[in-house]
């Protein structure tokens, strides 16, 4: 739950950092939306809230949170790169990444070994990974970068829904207001603004 709020602060930080670059203005609509949807993580969080969490895993997590928003500005700011091979730039610098931290903490690799699990890394990689990357550089490139990222505050409240009819989860008030409360930054911070036009274009030297 605490994770989950600190994270919700991207639609706050993508604001702030795009102003910084020259991209968009700083406005009280886009503080507001961003508040409303704060105020709904934090009310969809309150029964996960309280962990006695490290400062160091808190200010990773912040710091996760702060690199979401500024390379969402920066891919507004880039030349128009297809989504595919921006991902595999992307994520193939990030596996490298990840593949030498691993090595560091002299963790184990095991392949999966049930046809389940493949089917889970599968849906993570094609669809979670490479799919969603994809439709975001979409929506980045048709709205500002502080409206785009709402996408990661509807996230929860989908998780939800989807927990309630698959996994038989249930729906308590604070889910329904917490909910209502997100789809209103949302329609705040994004919907209600106008279309924003296309970002700069970079020209490669």
């Amino acid at each position: 739950g605490t994770s989950a709020m600190i994270t919700e602060v991207v639609p706050l930080l993508t604001l702030v950092f795009a102003v910084f670059h020259g991209q968009e203005r700083f406005t009280g609509r886009g503080v507001a939306g961003a508040l409303l949807a704060l105020a709904g993580i934090t009310m969809l969080s309150l029964r996960s809230l309280g962990a006695d969490a490290p400062a160091l895993y808190l200010l990773a997590v912040f710091g996760g949170a702060c690199a979401a928003a500024e390379s969402t500005v920066l891919v507004k700011g880039f030349p128009r790169a297809h989504p595919v091979t921006t991902n595999a730039a992307g994520m193939g610098a990030a596996s490298l990444l990840l593949f030498a931290i691993s090595l560091g903490f002299g963790e184990s690799w095991v392949l999966p070994r049930t046809g389940r699990t493949w089917l889970v890394v599968a849906w993570l990689v094609v669809v979670g990974s490479v799919g969603l990357f994809g439709l975001v550089v979409f929506v980045i490139r048709r709205w500002t970068a502080s409206a785009a990222v709402y996408a990661l505050t509807l996230m929860p409240v989908v998780a939800v829904v989807a927990g309630s009819l698959f996994a038989g989860e249930t729906i308590t008030v604070e889910v329904v207001g917490g909910g209502l409360l997100v789809m209103a930054g949302v329609y705040v911070g994004a919907l209600s603004a106008r279309r924003a036009p296309a970002g700069p274009v970079v020209k490669a030297a």
